[in-house]
């Protein structure tokens, strides 16, 4: 099936996105939480990024599998624990400094991403944003985990982004965690088809993105 000109625009932007993800440099902050926020003058755009899992405190967040309410509000979204309290340290950092570029730049257009447990926070800052300011971001995520817990919740926030999250079939981490529950907020999946074998190579899988070919090109 031959791919439209926009759609392979769209896929050249997502490779080059990713690839950005991996090649920035972070801050640190609250939970050992790296984040960037970058203004890229030329497309208009203020990006939030974050960073995958670096350091032993972000692998004990990971496997903090309990669900816990991340915000009491008429939705009530409850969320993975070991993600919602990392970010929570955070939060109020990060969007006052999207608060203030936002004020330098109004016209600007929103993009929240993050690759693995960055792509958990990400879906985090995204709702948070939308909750903070009533503007609706564009969410990305790379072989995220499943952050949200519950249909409503997870209804909820795409609700309020402009979500893609590209998931592989034979990238464990986004299986995780492996609880009945625990939701991504967008669905469906790319590369080859699910492999039991090749599932247990997340080495390999989880690190693809960078790689055109897997999005069906």
């Amino acid at each position: 099936m031959e791919m439209t000109e926009e759609t392979m625009d769209a896929i050249k932007y997502s490779v080059a996105l990713f690839n950005d993800i991996k090649s920035r440099t972070y801050v640190k902050a609250g939970d050992d939480v790296d984040y960037d926020i970058d203004l890229d003058h030329e497309k208009k755009m203020i990006t939030l990024y974050f960073e995958e899992t670096t350091t032993k405190r972000d692998w004990r967040n990971n496997f903090r599998f309990g669900v816990k309410v991340y915000k009491n509000q008429q939705s009530c979204i409850r969320a993975h624990r070991g993600y919602a309290n990392a970010y929570k340290t955070v939060n109020d950092r990060i969007m006052n400094e999207m608060k203030l570029a936002m004020e330098r730049f109004p016209d600007y257009h929103i993009t929240i991403t993050g690759w693995s447990y960055g792509g958990a926070m990400a879906v985090l800052a995204a709702e948070d944003f939308f909750f903070r300011f009533k503007k609706v971001p564009f969410l990305m995520t790379f072989g995220a985990p499943k952050v949200i817990f519950g249909r409503k919740a997870a209804a909820y926030i795409n609700s309020v982004t402009t979500c893609v999250q590209f998931k592989q079939w034979n990238d464990l981490v986004t299986y995780l965690p492996p609880f009945p529950g625990y939701r991504h907020i967008h669905s469906g999946r790319i590369g080859k088809a699910l492999n039991l074998i090749e599932l247990c190579r997340p080495e390999i899988h989880h690190c693809e993105y960078g790689d055109i070919s897997i999005y069906g090109c």
